[in-house]
């Protein structure tokens, strides 16, 4: 859907510590890479609110499975890792999530002289409980 939001600023987002919460399921694009190696990205779409101020706006970043962070998000949002070190989101509602990020001013690979937003850490929110290692492991 094409859309024009006059409350959505294009300005970098403030650096900090930010509480994000999914607003809707991760749009999944394949992509080329330079060498012509194919693979997928997911871009995640979050309402963030920075922890101090209280300042509120729409935020976007893009994951990639080979990156630790990607683990890190799929875990707060209730990810079980398996016995190969494979997390594993079940097919649960993961809109309305909510995590903690930091989220930093780094420099854009494409455009190595511009600034970009980026998550650069993630953190289980206080409501989401803790993943368990396996739904089959029973105590005795």
């Amino acid at each position: 859907m094409l859309e024009y939001d006059p409350n959505e600023s294009y300005e970098l987002i403030p650096e900090g510590e930010y509480l994000l919460q999914i607003r809707e399921e991760p749009e999944a694009r394949k992509q080329t890479s330079s060498s012509g190696n194919e693979y997928i990205m997911y871009i995640f779409k979050f309402t963030a609110t920075h922890e101090q101020s209280g300042y509120t706006r729409k935020y976007n970043d893009i994951f990639v499975r080979w990156n630790p962070l990607f683990k890190d998000l799929l875990i707060a949002c209730g990810g079980k890792e398996d016995n190969d070190g494979k997390i594993h989101l079940s097919e649960t509602e993961i809109i309305g999530k909510q995590l903690k990020a930091k989220i930093e001013h780094v420099a854009n690979p494409n455009k190595p002289d511009e600034l970009r937003a980026k998550i650069t850490r993630i953190e289980v929110s206080n409501d989401v409980p803790p993943p368990s290692k396996s739904d089959d492991e029973v105590p005795f």
